[in-house]
């Protein structure tokens, strides 16, 4: 049935067409890129700037989903593992040595059916723009914000590739105002975890309304500072006519700008610097942060699993498998979250739940039910935050962990 599938399809899609799709794939979160790959003009031809790039990431992903579909209608498992292969590679980002652990692929099947499965996508998305299926609706700011937060890798950042690609962005936009720009010393950004994607556009979004503020001839140099518990990226402009309050107003009321501030948990500012040599600062500060997610399971595999799913992210797991012990440590680490099992050894979860949100110290930290038991309407009748079915899948799990702990901060 799969090769029929294949071979069925009398209009194929061109290889070029494939290579676009694979691009777009590859770099499903960076903006940058999907702005200037020829494919967004042909899905997206009455949209510009980042809402093309919005219904571009919007209409892969629904493409992968398509696969999902045809997954519960007996289709072989090859497709299935297509589809699993789209999803952990490319939507949700995951190194390929995860990937192909998860899959129990070995690398040379890896690649084999890598490459079947952008062939796949690529067919699916060439058919659905020939047949006029693509949507002319945009997506919101805040949501495309959001799913770019939420895939996009966590890591330390390095200071001087940041700001490089940041000037490199904005270097014939610079160009064309008259601008020059520069790095000052830089210092390192500290040992904290952040959306490497995310805070790239934030930072090259904030350089180019700069350059757009600022009189010909003036010169924006890129730094970086770093105190206890915040970091910050300094815009240091040299311009003897600059308007500081429509500088301010642009930079810092730009509802762009504040849905990157709100998911990065960050703070802008502008002030003079010093009036006799006319400088300015713009101040971009990062604060370092990660949530403390306590997890009282008995399953170590189920443990390490989670574990899996947060490395990069800005969470630390504990956990413990009893549950006398996960008691007293949520009222002793006041942890962000609690992922409570139900099926624990020598205690009743739903007891344990009732306990946790009776307690005066616990009774206020968010609790995600997650258990094999389907029984969603007790665990919140109960108390409970959240239910998910155990095991859950990487998704719905951060995107749990993101709900509960985002008021947190």
């Amino acid at each position: 049935m799969w090769g029929l599938f294949i071979f069925m399809v009398v209009d194929l899609a061109p290889e070029s067409f494939t290579q676009q799709v694979r691009d777009c794939l590859t770099h499903l979160y960076d903006i940058s890129v999907l702005q200037t790959n020829p494919l967004a003009s042909q899905i997206a031809p009455n949209l510009t700037g980042l809402q093309r790039v919005q219904m571009v990431r919007r209409v892969l992903i629904e493409t992968v989903e398509q696969l999902r579909v045809r997954e519960t209608t007996g289709i072989p498992s090859r497709q299935e593992r297509v589809y699993s292969l789209l999803l952990l590679r490319y939507v949700e980002g995951l190194p390929i040595a995860e990937v192909m652990q998860q899959l129990a692929l070995s690398e040379r099947q890896f690649y084999r059916e890598n490459h079947r499965a952008i062939q796949t996508v690529s067919q699916l998305l060439w058919d659905r723009l020939k047949n006029g299926q693509i949507p002319d609706d945009a997506i919101s700011v805040k949501s495309e914000i959001q799913r770019l937060s939420r895939f996009s890798s966590y890591d330390t950042i390095d200071s001087t590739t940041l700001l490089s690609e940041a000037i490199a962005a904005n270097a014939n936009l610079a160009e064309r105002h008259q601008v020059t720009l520069h790095l000052h010393p830089i210092q390192a950004l500290g040992n904290f975890n952040t959306h490497q994607a995310l805070l790239r556009q934030t930072v090259i979004w904030i350089l180019s309304q700069i350059i757009m503020c600022v009189a010909e001839g003036s010169n924006v140099a890129l730094s970086t500072a770093t105190a206890d518990h915040h970091s910050t990226i300094i815009f240091q402009i040299s311009d003897s006519g600059i308007d500081i309050s429509a500088l301010r107003e642009t930079v810092t009321n730009s509802p762009i700008v504040a849905e990157f501030l709100a998911t990065l948990k960050g703070t802008i500012t502008v002030t003079q610097e010093d009036s006799k040599r006319s400088s300015y600062l713009v101040q971009f500060q990062l604060q370092h942060q990660r949530s403390l997610i306590l997890v009282i399971d008995d399953n170590p595999e189920v443990v390490a699993l989670l574990e899996r799913y947060v490395t990069g992210m800005p969470y630390e797991i504990v956990a413990t498998h009893d549950a006398d012990e996960g008691f007293h440590m949520a009222k002793n680490m006041e942890p962000s979250c609690i992922v409570l099992d139900i099926l624990l050894p020598h205690t009743d979860g739903w007891k344990m739940l009732q306990n946790l949100k009776s307690h005066p110290q616990t009774q206020s930290i968010p609790v995600l039910v997650c258990s094999v038991l389907e029984n969603p309407d007790l665990a919140l009748s109960l108390g409970a935050d959240a239910y998910l079915r155990k095991p859950p899948d990487r998704i719905s799990f951060l995107e749990a962990l993101e709900r509960r702990t985002a008021s947190e901060h």
